[in-house]
């Protein structure tokens, strides 16, 4: 685990808010979020990186980042996550 994803998730965890996180980074770092936020059943958290990603993505995204049907299973994404992956 990447030692900032560590650490943004525990200032969720004890702040309930994410830090200001960089539009160019978004992508990589909520993508990172939400393997952490499933693995330790953060659903708040999880909610919030689905919302981050769904803001983020377009037609490169899906062509460039592996946002593949066993991806969205693995991490328990929401099925409108998954429903706008596969519109594009």
């Amino acid at each position: 685990m990447d030692p900032s994803v560590f650490l943004t998730m525990l200032q969720f965890i004890y702040t309930d808010i994410l830090p200001h996180i960089d539009e160019d980074d978004m992508t990589r770092t909520a993508r990172n979020l939400l393997v952490v936020a499933h693995r330790y059943k953060i659903e708040k958290l999880k909610l919030i990186c689905e919302d981050m990603l769904h803001k983020c993505i377009d037609g490169t995204m899906v062509k460039t980042v592996n946002f593949d049907s066993g991806f969205l299973k693995l991490h328990g994404t929401g099925q409108r996550f998954g429903l706008t992956v596969l519109k594009y």
